[in-house]
């Protein structure tokens, strides 16, 4: 049974983890754990809800999941709490680095996001309302300490104070920052499943995953409230149970040096997290990374970049990919197809569909709901000489290519590529060497397009041994 909730903390905007174990026939409830008092008195108002469904059992008041709420409690005199628009929902957080937070365009006048709330920086419960990362809300916010230790040191106070000004004065004329995948990802996953979701943001930009282990804090003798996995892992307390994590990150990984070790130090993070927050089984819904278009970069921000300074894109994808397959209640979606803005930030239409993407993934998580995952891939097999086939599953109806998609075979040049059923074939010009390995998507902007007839994109992948290969007949 997941902890009762202490009325005080149930506030104003505030969405309350549903507890599964109680009224199952209504979706779930919330407890929330009243004050003693033989006059008390308890008044509840909901959006279409009988009185009778709200139920007190000893201390205890039980909401059933929807909501709004409007809860009174009193001694028949005297108000001891209220609190207004409180929903019964699933939590999410969203972590990562700038991906997450955002680059998208805001709207000229941005509106909030039907049936969906969340704990901002400044610790309180709010509308879901774009930039859901407001960073510059709270001057003191452990989010801000991380990224002038972690991504802007060393810097004297004052050089920092004069770095955050303009953007505190900014914020009392209006929102600032972008819009992520997190809003699109809340909206889509409230509207298929008709349960309210609660948004913890805590993502940073420029940070690699190192920042965001346990032991970041004893590395730097930084407090681990003041580390961006400490901040995760107690906001996640305050706001959850969480239903799960939304999570964008890597490209600050992508150094020829951490690379290769991206999917040991993947797994550990989450292993750590789910210790943490006492869930063997969270669900994480990551994102592989999308591509790095240096030219595009020096267009738009006029940024010299060093390939080899980045040479480990395609290996953290991978290792993105893999982790998915290795590790229970960890699902991939991909994003190569999508556009950037810059050269390395999804643009605004291309985050409002990641999110659609990570929320019909997500749906898995959610009691009562199906969901499914992106294609996966089980097997790479040369059926002949010259011809290999990548077969996967998890494919909604059948593959289809929506435009050209880069391969690489060892020791050979790629003649033609296809989609037929829930296969890519790829044929060569020459015969496959044994041993010889296959790359969906190579390099750092590649060509991407295979996708299902759910509109879920095939995860890039590789290098990948071909079975068979060398064999001639590959059986």
């Amino acid at each position: 049974m997941a902890p009762v909730t202490p009325l005080p903390t149930v506030c104003d905007h505030r969405v309350l983890p549903r507890d599964l174990t109680l009224l199952p026939d209504q979706n779930g409830a919330a407890a929330i754990g009243l004050p003693p008092g033989r006059r008390r008195q308890v008044e509840v108002r909901g959006t279409g809800r009988a009185a009778e469904q709200f139920v007190v059992d000893g201390d205890r008041l039980l909401l059933p999941t929807g909501g709004p709420y409007s809860i009174t409690v009193s001694d028949g005199d005297t108000i001891a709490h209220q609190a207004n628009d409180v929903l019964v929902g699933d939590v999410w957080a969203l972590a990562g680095q700038s991906n997450m937070m955002g680059g998208g365009a805001l709207d000229d006048e941005p509106t909030p996001i039907d049936n969906v709330r969340m704990l901002g920086f400044d610790e309180r419960w709010q509308p879901a309302v774009d930039p859901l990362h407001r960073l510059w809300e709270n001057p003191h916010s452990p989010v801000l300490r991380s990224a002038r230790r972690d991504v802007h040191a060393p810097m004297s106070d004052q050089a920092w104070a004069e770095v955050c000004a303009p953007y505190f004065a900014q914020q009392q004329q209006g929102p600032i920052g972008g819009v992520g995948p997190g809003s699109s990802f809340a909206r889509e996953l409230a509207a298929r499943t008709g349960v309210p979701v609660g948004l913890v943001p805590c993502a940073l930009g420029a940070t690699s995953l190192y920042n965001w282990r346990r032991d970041w804090a004893g590395k730097t003798g930084a407090a681990f409230a003041d580390t961006l996995y400490g901040n995760l892992v107690l906001r996640a307390r305050d706001a959850g149970p969480l239903r799960g994590v939304a999570w964008y990150q890597g490209e600050g990984d992508s150094g020829p040096d951490p690379a290769p070790s991206y999917f040991e130090r993947f797994a550990g993070f989450v292993e750590e997290l789910r210790a943490d927050l006492e869930d063997p089984q969270l669900p994480i819904v990551t994102v592989q990374i999308s591509r790095y278009d240096i030219a595009q970069l020096k267009r738009v921000l006029n940024e010299d970049v060093d390939p080899a300074d980045v040479a480990g894109w395609p290996l953290v994808r991978d290792a993105q990919r893999r982790v998915a397959d290795a590790i229970a209640n960890v699902a991939v979606v991909a994003a190569a197809d999508l556009t950037l803005g810059d050269g390395v930030h999804l643009d605004r239409p291309a985050v409002d569909v990641l999110g659609r993407r990570m929320a019909m993934v997500a749906e898995q998580f959610v009691p009562g709901h199906t969901g499914r995952s992106s294609p996966r891939l089980v097997a790479v097999e040369a059926v002949d000489s010259q011809t290999v086939v990548c077969r996967f599953d998890s494919v909604d109806g059948e593959l289809e290519m929506t435009g050209p998609c880069d391969v690489v075979v060892d020791g050979a040049s790629v003649l033609d590529v296809r989609a037929e059923g829930d296969a890519f074939v790829v044929h060569v010009d020459q015969p496959l060497a044994a041993g010889a390995t296959i790359v969906y998507g190579p390099g750092l902007c590649p060509r991407a397009a295979l996708v299902d007839k759910g509109g879920l994109p095939v995860p890039l992948f590789g290098p990948v041994v071909i079975t068979g290969a060398g064999t001639g007949s590959g059986r």
